[in-house]
């Protein structure tokens, strides 16, 4: 048996009540721009001293900071994973590792969007930054 089809009109409020709740919804959207970002590229130096460590702390990407490049001019060079941090670790024999690393960094709108950054110390700590080239993009609309 086939159920009738509803007649009585009880379905005509339905899309008057998803637009009033469509509307509801779009002023809590996000601002329609991007956050402060600054492009930049580093090179840093570990220097080993023989008998010495042999790992080296080396960055990845979060929610501060996203990694496009990051490499050793070293081959050989291995990755370990220790308490949640990534390592690389050093050849024997090597006592210069050189690290290049591409990034873009994520900063909060305001007077100095980057005051809060991760710096060149931070990404790669006790390494020598033999440069740092850094440049904030324009901020744009979606």
């Amino acid at each position: 048996m086939a159920i009738p089809p509803n007649t009585s009109g009880s379905l005509a409020p339905r899309p008057a009540l998803a637009a009033l709740l469509f509307l509801a919804a779009c002023s809590v959207l996000p601002e329609r721009a991007w956050p402060p970002r600054l492009l930049g590229e580093i090179e840093a130096v570990y220097h080993i001293a023989p008998g010495g460590e042999r790992l080296v702390p080396v960055p990845l990407s979060d929610e501060r900071i996203t990694l496009y490049d990051l490499h050793a001019h070293t081959a050989g060079v291995e990755e370990r994973w220790l308490g949640g941090r990534r390592y690389w670790v050093v050849p024997d024999g090597l006592a210069e590792l050189r690290i290049h690393c591409r990034y873009r960094a994520f900063g909060t709108p305001g007077e100095d969007p980057f005051a809060s950054a991760l710096g060149p110390q931070e990404l790669f700590p006790g390494a020598l930054i033999v440069r740092h080239d850094a440049s904030p993009q324009p901020v744009t609309e979606r």
